[in-house]
């Protein structure tokens, strides 16, 4: 299995198939089901009004639970720019959050795509 796509996109697979003991069976499972969740669509359809009327509370319970499950499958800069923006959001910084959403964005697609391309190059449906 390899693995290389998944590392470009910010993936410490070393650690994740470490945690995962080296099963890929579950790897492809882990991975499914962050491609299934729906807390980044969330994030996006709230910032999809430019910034009116923007649910604070919703902000950073959908960051902050796609911040940990990014976590748990060792996506550091994903996780890391998800803090940024639950940092903002329970600081007050309201004027920051547009732009912690879109570096969010770059790196949910950048693993979004590379989740895809790897499935794809391993024959994975």
């Amino acid at each position: 299995m390899d693995l290389k796509t998944l590392e470009a996109a910010g993936i410490n697979t070393s650690e994740l198939m470490q945690t995962l003991m080296d099963s890929e069976d579950v790897l492809k499972v882990v991975l499914d089901k962050f491609l299934e969740d729906k807390n980044f669509s969330e994030l996006e359809r709230i910032f999809s009004n430019d910034g009116v009327d923007i649910d604070y509370k919703a902000v950073e319970l959908y960051a902050h639970t796609l911040k940990g499950a990014s976590g748990t499958l060792e996506m550091t800069c994903l996780q890391s720019c998800l803090q940024a923006l639950v940092d903002d959001v329970r600081a007050g910084r309201y004027d920051k959050l547009k732009e912690d959403f879109i570096l969010v964005s770059v790196e949910y697609n950048s693993i979004i795509k590379a989740i895809s391309d790897w499935k794809a190059t391993e024959g994975i449906s």
